[in-house]
């Protein structure tokens, strides 16, 4: 039997394939700062810090820059004519020059600032920013140091198998104390002493220690301890004529010292110098001292230290300070002839004039000198047309100084000390009238002396800097 096409029975509908489903992938979540690891959190932390001059172990000297900035104290608004104008408060404005220890406290602050910051950012950051903010301790209050004594003491006695490996201080390599601290009734010298001590025996890297601040009768003690850090480089205190002793054992117990700066705050007592100077028959060799700066009373420092040997010694700075009487500076010529052979850097300016001809002939290697123009010196007779000057004055001669006794062939460098009377500026400027004749032989030993800084007696001299900020 055959079917009708139209009886046919309907096709089965095809199935209809499913609907594809697409998965997305998961998103790769992005890298944030916190999920670095701590490795190159240590980079940034450390570039964020910029703290790389804080660390260098030089010290600055009278020719290092200081920077110009606008004063932010208020001041009654003054006319150009000088007399009173509105009586108006207003800021000042004043340029200033910022000198390069001011800038250097303010760049230790600032980086304080910095860490303080990056280690209350998040628990990872606490962790690994932790060092940093140790590295260099700044203090501009007692208050600051006797915290973190404390501080210090708890972590090491927080568990029995502490050590001062596991405290922060063993990433200290610089402590500083400024001079402009905040006055402080509620803390003692023995706190002060105490607290100073105890960071100082946490800290066994320690490569710098800067006390701007006189330490006064706390200084002995303290600077027994700093006798026992052997890694110390660089050490800058100020101290009392009366711990000359200690300096002197503290100098023979630091082997990697290269850079010093002691400031001699008062004179050796007459009674009792006999006995601090037993320690002149300590024989030192200061092998590393390369730097070495003086200011104040060193008058029996020097004679001492004129027995030592320092073979590396390069620069030297001595700076009278208030000091006016040539005794208690001492007898810095022989110190130059035991020491000055090596030396590429001096400066020295002192209320007194020293034989700067015999220097510079003992020091033969000099790049950079320094002196105070102020000084009275040796004078000669010298052709007026042979300084590049216009005949006249008695016979076609001038007077100069006498600088050198021989052309000296290395120094290209010469800074000049004082000048204020010459420029009437200061204290100096507004008191001449009261001492004419003081200040008029005072230009004229800067005018002699200017006029010997010639080509003939500095064959490759190059500049001749002015060194007071505050006539500048």
């Amino acid at each position: 039997m055959h079917s009708h096409p139209s009886q046919l029975p309907p096709p089965s509908p095809s199935p209809i394939p499913p609907t594809p489903t697409y998965t997305s992938p998961t998103p790769t979540p992005p890298t944030t700062i916190t999920s670095l690891p701590s490795e190159i959190l240590t980079q940034i932390f450390d570039a964020a810090s910029d703290e790389d001059i804080i660390f260098q172990p030089g010290l600055c000297t009278s020719l290092a820059e200081s920077v110009w900035y606008k004063s932010k104290l208020f001041s009654t608004n003054i006319n150009e004519g000088g007399s009173r104008g509105d009586g108006r408060e207003r800021w000042s404005g004043e340029w200033r020059l910022r000198s390069p220890q001011e800038a250097m406290n303010m760049i230790q602050r600032r980086a304080g600032v910095t860490k303080l910051s990056i280690i209350l950012t998040c628990k990872q950051w606490n962790t690994t920013g932790a060092q940093f903010l140790y590295r260099c301790l700044h203090f501009s209050s007692p208050h600051k140091m006797v915290s973190l004594a404390r501080h210090l003491t708890a972590t090491l006695q927080s568990s029995p198998t502490s050590t001062i490996t596991r405290t922060h201080g063993w990433w200290t390599r610089r402590i500083h104390i400024a001079r402009y601290t905040t006055p402080s009734t509620s803390i003692t010298v023995s706190e002060m002493e105490h607290a100073l001590i105890t960071i100082i025996n946490h800290c066994p890297n320690l490569d710098i220690l800067v006390a701007e601040r006189p330490l006064g009768s706390a200084f002995g003690p303290v600077i027994s301890t700093i006798a026992t850090v052997s890694t110390l480089r660089t050490l800058h205190c100020a101290i009392p004529g009366e711990a000359l002793k200690k300096i002197l054992l503290a100098f023979a117990s630091l082997p990697n010292l290269t850079n010093a700066f002691v400031d001699f705050s008062t004179p050796v007592n007459s009674t009792q110098e006999i006995a601090y100077l037993g320690a002149s028959n300590i024989s030192l060799k200061m092998a590393e001292l390369e730097q070495l700066q003086l200011r104040g009373y060193m008058a029996e420092f020097i004679d001492i230290a004129s027995g030592w040997e320092m073979p590396k010694l390069r620069a030297v700075t001595m700076d009278g300070g208030t000091v006016r009487d040539r005794e208690s500076v001492g007898d810095v010529v022989a110190f130059l002839e035991t020491h000055g052979q090596g030396l590429v850097f001096l400066d020295m300016n002192f209320e007194q004039g020293v034989d700067v001809a015999r220097v510079l002939e003992v020091c033969a290697g000099l790049r950079t000198f320094c002196f105070n123009v102020d000084w009275r010196l040796a004078t000669q007779p010298q052709v007026q047309a042979q300084m590049g000057m216009p005949m006249g004055g008695y016979g076609g001669y001038a007077t100069i100084s006498t600088l050198t006794k021989m052309p000296h062939r290395s120094i290209t460098t010469i800074g000049l000390h004082g000048l204020t009377h010459a420029f009437g500026v200061g204290v100096v400027g507004s008191t001449q009238h009261l001492h004419p004749l003081t200040s008029r032989l005072i230009v004229e030993s800067n005018e002699r002396n200017i006029a010997s800084l010639t080509k003939r007696n500095f064959e490759v001299l190059e500049r001749v800097r002015v060194l007071g900020r505050g006539l500048l």
